[in-house]
C-alpha cells in the first residue's frame, strides 16, 4: 500500500503580532506547524509549514491576515507545495501553488497545468493537420 504525504510552505514570514489567537487556532487546525525564530525570521516573526493538504479555508484565513498587513512590506503571501508518495505511482507525485493578494487568491496544481499543456500542443497539432488538408485539397 502506497502512502501520500503533502508538504507545504507559506512565504513570506509573517508578524506574529498581527495574527489574532483564533487564526492562529485555524491554522494550526488547518494541519500548520507555527515557527517561531526559526532561520532568518526575527524574534518577532513565524514561519507556517504544514505537511496536511491545503484547502481554500486555509488560504482563506491567509489572506485574512494579509489584509490587516502594511501593503507595501506584505503585498502578497504565497504557498509552495509539494505532493509526494512512498511507492512510484503515476499519480503520487506533483504539486501546487498558491497565490493571494488582498483581493484574490489564485491556484494552480502541476496537474492541471499539465493538462493545459497538452490541450494546446493538441490543438497546435490538429491545426497543422488542417493546414495540410487545405494545402493538399487546394492541389
Amino acid at each position: 500500500m502506497a502512502d501520500y504525504y503533502t508538504q507545504a510552505t507559506v512565504t513570506p514570514y509573517l508578524p506574529k503580532n498581527k495574527i489574532t489567537g483564533q487564526e492562529m487556532n485555524k491554522l494550526e487546525e488547518y494541519g500548520f506547524t507555527i515557527y517561531k525564530n526559526l532561520g532568518k525570521a526575527d524574534e518577532g516573526s513565524i514561519y507556517l509549514y504544514t505537511d496536511e493538504f491545503m484547502d481554500e479555508a486555509a488560504a482563506e484565513v491567509l489572506a485574512g491576515i494579509l489584509k490587516r498587513l502594511p501593503e507595501k512590506e506584505y503585498p502578497y503571501i504565497y504557498i509552495e507545495a509539494a505532493i509526494t508518495c512512498t511507492k512510484p505511482r503515476s499519480d503520487g507525485f506533483g504539486g501546487f501553488a498558491c497565490f493571494i493578494t488582498r483581493d484574490k487568491i489564485d491556484w494552480v496544481g502541476t496537474g492541471s497545468w499539465i493538462g493545459k499543456q497538452i490541450a494546446k500542443y493538441e490543438r497546435r497539432i490538429r491545426m497543422k493537420v488542417r493546414r495540410k488538408e487545405d494545402e493538399t485539397s487546394r492541389d
